[in-house]
């Protein structure tokens, strides 16, 4: 595995922010976290992760609208997206493969993620 990887994680619960933060540091990447969608484009203001594991149900702001105002900046357009989420109907699936690179349901398998996150990395 590329070490230095940095994984940014969008999620409004705190214990899946460290659950995946604890999983992904023993897989080698670097972690940014953040606890909205506000919080999470502030960060891109800042940084430029590999990788952007987004939450759709989040208070606020969404994270379709995250991942839209992501697509739409020239500067993070290319930033790749997972949805990490609980919603498992067919409309959000589908919108979510359309404005992302992957769709994972929570609850998700860590070596599925890691999987999704190394495919989208390359």
């Amino acid at each position: 595995m590329i070490m230095g990887k940095r994984v940014l994680i969008v999620d409004d619960e705190q214990d899946v922010l460290d659950l995946l933060e604890v999983q992904l540091k023993s897989e080698g990447y670097g972690v940014l976290k953040a606890k909205s969608g506000e919080a999470c484009l502030g960060i891109l203001d800042k940084e430029k992760p590999d990788v952007i594991l987004l939450d759709i149900n989040m208070p606020g702001m969404s994270g379709w609208e995250v991942c839209s105002k992501i697509r739409f900046n020239p500067r993070t357009k290319s930033i790749p997206i997972l949805f990490v989420t609980a919603k498992i109907d067919d409309y959000s699936q589908a919108m979510g493969k359309k404005g992302a690179d992957g769709y994972i349901i929570k609850p998700f398998d860590t070596a599925e993620l890691v999987k999704q996150i190394k495919k989208v990395t390359k």
